[in-house]
């Protein structure tokens, strides 16, 4: 008659099986694997505080549960990009027999009405002087100094500066090339 897969669930915990997960993904998801690590962090995080110490017990109902525990702590958009990045995450949780089949299926994504993922707040010219005045005080070249002097002055969406290599930069003219 008909053929059935039965698949034995290997018991891993959701630390693991995240480092599983971004090593396995590295290539696909190496300009955004800071922001997969924090994503899935979070779940860690509740995993931890409901007492799932096993991935194999994650069900449809645990799951949900995780979206109403986020779902009071930021924006719907950002909630419905955070539960995208973890449905992907349980579809490889499935496919390492780490969850049941199926369980990904089971995670559903805020709807978004149109212009609703938009953020229309400006941030001001004395804001933003005061900010670049704070990070050229007290973080002079960091990071978060140097991203955010690019965006200002460029006007440059964030996505267009993950996008910058060494050779768009004319450090002779101390010009961007975009």
């Amino acid at each position: 008659t008909g053929y059935r897969e039965t698949t034995r669930l290997e018991p891993t915990t959701t630390r693991k099986t995240v480092e599983n997960y971004i090593d396995d993904n590295k290539h696909e998801i190496a300009g955004t694997t800071i922001e997969t690590t924090d994503k899935l962090e979070q779940f860690t995080d509740w995993t931890d505080k409901a007492s799932i110490d096993n991935m194999n017990n994650i069900t449809g109902r645990k799951l949900q549960k995780f979206k109403t525990w986020k779902q009071g702590t930021v924006a719907k958009v950002t909630l419905k990009n955070h539960l995208s990045t973890l449905r992907q995450f349980i579809e490889f949780c499935e496919d390492t027999n780490t969850v049941p089949t199926g369980v990904g299926r089971k995670i559903r994504l805020p709807t978004m009405q149109l212009g609703e993922d938009v953020n229309d707040t400006f941030l001001m010219a004395k804001e933003a002087d005061q900010i670049l005045d704070y990070c050229e005080k007290y973080e002079y070249a960091t990071l978060r100094h140097t991203v955010f002097h690019i965006l200002w002055h460029t006007g440059m969406r964030s996505g267009a500066l993950r996008g910058l290599d060494v050779s768009d930069f004319d450090s002779h003219n101390g010009l961007l090339s975009i």
